[in-house]
């Protein structure tokens, strides 16, 4: 799984995470070029108001991720939005320190790692939920909540029966009859993911719980 550090608040800029390549899965994704924060106007303008805070700061750091695999090469597009924070020295000394969290990055590195053979289907939903990870936590436990119904339709539990939908708590009951334990384990993460696919929020750490589960 990604650093967990990373994945809920953010890096500097001269710490700039390193991601395995989404395509080839070998080689690893360095900037193609010097990374250099943004710092717009409207936010510089703002810093000249009395009111101004250093929490009203807003940066900004684009950049291209290459693969260093020499046979693949794919090129990944980052987008992450940042500010400054205060920061203590040993002495006791406040400083302020750029850091910025990713919202866009594509083709997405894999959060956890697939494994070789998972049926397309299965896959396809995870991808997807890596792709909006890092802009809309909620279509991500969507995604996750579709892999999570994938991974019954592989296994031949369907989400109809004579034309009647089967929800996904019946499609446990029956999954349990010939995966019992695999269905315990679905049975835990399925009341939050459903929450999440409909509407309520659900804190980073829960949706990093259940990557780390899986």
């Amino acid at each position: 799984m990604l650093e967990r550090q990373i994945l809920k608040w953010g890096f500097g800029i001269e710490n700039f995470p390193t991601f395995l390549c989404p395509v080839c899965s070998k080689g690893s994704l360095v900037p193609n070029s010097k990374l250099e924060k943004y710092h717009p106007p409207f936010s510089k303008n703002i810093q000249q108001e009395e009111w101004s805070d250093w929490d009203h700061v807003e940066l900004r750091l684009n950049t291209i991720l290459e693969c260093k695999n020499p046979y693949c090469g794919d090129q990944v597009v980052v987008h992450a939005k940042g500010g400054v924070e205060p920061e203590y020295d040993y002495r006791g000394e406040m400083e302020y320190v750029d850091f910025f969290r990713i919202i866009s990055i594509f083709p997405a590195p894999h959060i956890i790692v697939l494994p070789e053979g998972l049926p397309k289907g299965i896959s396809d939903e995870l991808v997807a939920s890596f792709d909006v990870y890092w802009s809309h936590k909620n279509l991500c436990v969507n995604a996750l909540r579709n892999a999570l119904e994938a991974v019954l339709e592989h296994f031949g539990i369907p989400d109809e029966i004579g034309g009647n939908w089967v929800s996904m708590g019946n499609r446990l009951i029956e999954f349990a009859k010939v995966e019992p334990e695999h269905a315990e384990f679905l049975k835990l993460l399925k009341p939050i993911v459903n929450a999440g696919s409909h509407g309520t929020t659900i804190e980073t750490d829960t949706l990093l719980d259940v990557f780390e589960a899986l």
